[in-house]
């Protein structure tokens, strides 16, 4: 299984204009110089002419997938990113149409109660989520390394 750490993706808020993690992370945390390799937002992570499934499964109670064809076109980070953010925010969208119970938050939390939609999201708003990685499998999984 190939690892690609992404930065840190606040999914919610994340435009495909945003700065993204290793663009600001040497500026910002200079502690951190050192220990942190910095990510190129136009490093080219997946190779043309395949197909990859991408799988989100947090907090999801039934998995979202969604096939795609890299075509003849190698993916940069920021390409991947945008792929990721714009099906979670699908994901997210569809869920509150499909379920009767609207995104409510548990009380005095920032979390949501499990909703009875498509995808049976549970224990998160969208705005918690924050993307960190990628891990692709043998098959051309694609699933992702999300905190929250």
């Amino acid at each position: 299984m190939k690892m690609i750490q992404l930065g840190a993706i606040q999914i919610s808020s994340y435009t495909n204009k945003s700065r993204l993690f290793s663009d600001w992370r040497y500026e910002e945390y200079d502690e951190y110089k050192k220990q942190i390799t910095k990510y190129d937002p136009k490093e080219e992570i997946l190779p043309k002419n395949t197909i990859f499934t991408l799988k989100i499964d947090y907090p999801l109670t039934i998995p979202f997938k969604k096939k795609f064809n890299t075509s003849t076109n190698l993916i940069t980070r920021r390409q991947i990113i945008n792929f990721i953010v714009k099906c979670y925010k699908q994901v997210y969208k569809e869920e509150n149409s499909s379920s009767s119970r609207k995104e409510s938050f548990i009380p005095g939390m920032f979390n949501r109660m499990p909703s009875e939609g498509k995808y049976g999201i549970w224990g998160h708003v969208l705005e918690d989520l924050v993307l960190v990685d990628m891990f692709i499998n043998k098959n051309k999984i694609i699933s992702l390394g999300v905190d929250s």
